[in-house]
């Protein structure tokens, strides 16, 4: 068989008695020799360029190699180009001539790139920096534990001056740093992610300075979602979800709950639950639609439930009375008042008052005494709700009567005590 490549001579030189079917063995034609000659010259030329594809099998400043496979040097830094750019890593261009790139560099300790291109660190600890505007897309894959990404600019730019995303993605076990002009701003750990925060205890946790807002979600137009911490006042947020989820609000030293929406979409202050409670608690049932005040046992009289204002100053409440009741109080103070003198009679007023019979249309309920608003406004306008608006209905205050007719229960008990009765 002819032999056209170095690779298919033998190392027992009395084996090798051709080339290129070119007859070298002995008794040959003087004229063979300076054939096998050119030939070996021509196939030396064809392996230095690779037009035959042939493989280097031989030490090269080693004493042993694999087989088919071009050796290292033995000493670094034995090899040097005449060109390149410094600490630029090597690679063979569209003509496989060993080059060295601007784009990938290698510092000995961190690897920096440019442009496009997908890469991947392969090392625990490794530090990937970009320091140009990357055309297309700029991709980090890998990266190990701990690794290091960062970009400079902050965007990557596309075709037709697009803007894009950056995506990292890798297979270590972290952290995961993120910074912004050499400052970190976030950190991705097993546990979850950090902002303000290098040691994440939830999946989401955020820790900021004593003003500031959170987190802030906006539409742009016409809705606004702020969560504010502002001097420490409130150090959680809590959002837990699933079939009993709660919506839990918690503040101060060891995190202590002070509301929740539960999931029913009760309004709970002070309490876990929309029931009557030995607590100091509200609870708005939004699902049933009432209101629930809780005292706690030893709460004392003249406590208040509820209390109203006007102005800045207190005009009514409902107040506790005793461990059985409460009292609903309306303004009454001497203090308040002037021009005090006795009431006149009400006998007129009491006799001129309509005590109806009636039924409700709404659902055919019916009312054995009461009064009727339109009718009452003209004998007494102070018991009677006169609304601004002509489409509103009127209303009743009842215990606006009370004083006339203690009034006239006193005229009466007068009249019949000076006749003798």
């Amino acid at each position: 068989m002819p032999k056209t490549k170095i690779s298919e001579f033998s190392a027992t030189p009395a084996s090798n008695t051709d080339i290129d079917s070119i007859n070298i063995a002995e008794g040959c034609a003087p004229s063979g020799i300076n054939d096998a000659i050119r030939e070996l010259m021509a196939q030396l030329k064809d392996f230095q360029t690779g037009a035959v594809g042939d493989s280097f099998n031989g030490p090269v400043g080693t004493t042993t190699a694999a087989a088919g496979a071009f050796t290292t040097l033995a000493a670094s830094g034995a090899v040097t180009l005449s060109g390149g750019t410094a600490n630029g890593v090597t690679y063979l261009n569209g003509s496989k001539v060993l080059t060295s790139g601007s784009a990938l560099t290698f510092s000995g300790t961190n690897l920096g790139v440019s442009g496009n291109g997908a890469f991947n660190t392969g090392a625990s600890g490794g530090v990937i920096s970009g320091t140009s505007t990357y055309s297309g897309y700029f991709s980090a894959l890998g990266g190990g534990s701990g690794a290091i990404i960062s970009i400079t600019p902050d965007t990557i730019s596309g075709a037709n001056g697009a803007t894009y995303n950056t995506s990292f993605v890798s297979g270590g076990s972290g952290p995961h740093v993120f910074q912004i002009g050499g400052t970190e701003r976030m950190r991705l750990t097993s546990t979850g992610l950090g902002i303000g925060t290098s040691s994440p205890a939830y999946k989401l946790d955020i820790l900021v300075a004593a003003t500031g807002t959170a987190l802030h979600a906006s539409d742009g137009t016409n809705a606004d979602f702020y969560v504010d911490f502002p001097s420490q006042q409130i150090t959680r947020l809590t959002s837990e979800f699933g079939t009993n989820g709660q919506f839990v609000f918690a503040n101060g030293t060891g995190k202590v709950e002070r509301a929740r929406i539960d999931a029913s979409g009760n309004l709970l202050v002070g309490t876990t639950s929309a029931v009557l409670s030995n607590t100091n608690s509200q609870v708005l049932a939004g699902s049933s639609g009432y209101i629930v005040l809780n005292h706690i046992s030893g709460t004392g009289s003249g406590v208040k439930y509820e209390y109203f204002g006007y102005n800045g100053t207190e005009i009514g409440s409902i107040t506790q009375s005793g461990t059985t009741a409460v009292l609903y109080n309306v303004t009454s103070d001497q203090r308040l008042k002037e021009n005090i003198v006795d009431a006149p009679e009400f006998g007129s007023v009491i006799d001129s008052i309509k005590v109806r019979s009636f039924d409700w249309k709404t659902d055919n309920t019916h009312q054995r005494a009461g009064f009727i608003a339109q009718e009452l406004v003209t004998v007494a306008p102070e018991a009677v709700h006169q609304p601004t608006k002509e489409e509103e209905m009127m209303a009743v205050d009842y215990s606006k009567l009370v004083p006339m007719l203690v009034k006239e229960i006193q005229s009466l008990r007068k009249r019949l005590a000076d006749a003798g009765i």
